[in-house]
């Protein structure tokens, strides 16, 4: 599961983020820097920190800016 936050930091979406790690999953709760400004940039450094972590496939979660992330994720690419 990778959560993006958006403008929300993993620390507020921590009890999600015990949620789906207590179930089993792998979690990812990347911390984006606020020097990006487009989606294109955030999906982006979504994708490098997928890569880095060997990561093929994955749930998004995301609430609010971290949602449309996700679905620009998955529209895109």
């Amino acid at each position: 599961v990778l959560i993006s936050p958006g403008g929300v930091k993993p620390q507020a979406m921590f009890e999600h983020i015990i949620g789906f790690a207590g179930r089993g999953f792998r979690v990812i709760a990347p911390s984006i820097p606020d020097t990006l400004d487009s989606f294109e940039d955030y999906s982006a450094g979504i994708l490098l920190i997928m890569r880095q972590e060997k990561v093929g496939r994955a749930h998004f979660f995301g609430i609010g800016m971290g949602g449309m992330i996700a679905q620009h994720l998955v529209y895109r690419y």
